[in-house]
């Protein structure tokens, strides 16, 4: 099988295969992993380290807490809640009127590599210190817990999975079946058909 060579592209531009394309987007799932285990160390079991605050925005003590109502109020429309756990790859919030450190959510991590040289060249030290421990971290993961294995398995169970799913819904269509196995209908023409046939002189 020939997958054209310019079917794929990395940031530069230069043409790249799918499996370095997989290799990439592994890399970035790997520093997304090493990020939110470093992020669980700093929270600890008794109180949170400072230096999680530096990575993540800290609840404001007059913001209230949010009670979902049947009903919002006036007051609730429009609020922004806070987030004290943000999607990695989500786009930046609204922020507070304060200024915070908050480098997760002012910078989503999208290219593992760009975000951790970024958070590298952070002026606080403490930063530059949490990115060397997602690199060491990020390298652990992938020599020693990520099973690879399991991605294999997984990978061609569901493209099997799923390739048996989709001929049996096109098979059922074409048969005039619906999923729960009831005709479906004029959608196939079958009603046509058999019009057609009761029409007929024989």
């Amino acid at each position: 099988m020939h997958v054209p060579e310019d079917a794929f592209k990395n940031e530069l531009g230069h043409n790249i295969s799918p499996e370095r394309k997989a290799a990439t987007a592994l890399g970035n799932l790997f520093t997304m992993a090493a990020t939110r285990v470093i992020l669980d160390q700093f929270t600890g079991t008794r109180h949170r380290s400072p230096v999680y605050y530096k990575m993540v925005r800290r609840p404001n003590r007059h913001e209230r807490p949010h009670i979902p109502r049947a009903r919002p109020s006036r007051a609730d429309l429009g609020r922004v809640e806070p987030d004290p756990f943000p999607d990695l790859f989500a786009l930046p919030t609204l922020q507070t009127p304060h200024p915070q450190v908050d480098f997760l959510n002012e910078n989503p991590l999208r290219n593992g590599n760009e975000w951790l040289a970024k958070l590298m060249r952070e002026p606080d030290n403490d930063l530059r210190i949490t990115a060397m421990r997602i690199i060491e971290t990020r390298r652990v993961f992938a020599e020693s817990e990520f099973n690879w294995d399991v991605v294999t398995r997984v990978a061609k169970e569901e493209i099997d999975d799923d390739t048996l799913e989709m001929n049996k819904q096109m098979l059922m269509r074409s048969l005039g079946v619906s999923e729960d196995g009831s005709p479906a209908g004029d959608a196939s023409g079958t009603g046509t058909r058999r019009e057609s046939e009761a029409n007929s002189s024989w």
